[in-house]
């Protein structure tokens, strides 16, 4: 028996197409993958409401890495948030403009 096994797909320049689309061909290999007992994960810089809005409903049901994997979905549930504190963001904000290029 094969194990499973994890396959992550970005969105942009991997999944979409130049229209912003997932072709029939690709959720079709998609579903195969799944038949076969893997994982799926679509992981991106988005949020998760450009994520929906644009991913095939067909695949929203999966793993949704988002905001470069500050938050995590499994279908439409939240299972992982991590964010930078404001705080922390303003004081490298703070530092990097105050170093010359």
């Amino acid at each position: 028996m094969e194990s499973k096994k994890l396959f992550a797909f970005d969105l942009d320049g991997t999944l979409f197409d130049y229209n912003k689309c997932v072709s029939q061909k690709t959720i079709n290999i998609i579903n195969r993958l799944v038949e076969c007992g893997h994982i799926i994960a679509i992981a991106t810089a988005r949020p998760p409401r450009e994520v929906i809005r644009l991913l095939p409903e067909s695949l929203n049901s999966h793993y949704v890495i988002c905001y470069n994997g500050a938050e995590i979905y499994q279908g439409s549930e939240k299972i992982f948030e991590q964010h930078i504190q404001p705080e922390l963001a303003y004081s490298i904000i703070i530092e990097l403009s105050s170093k010359q290029l």
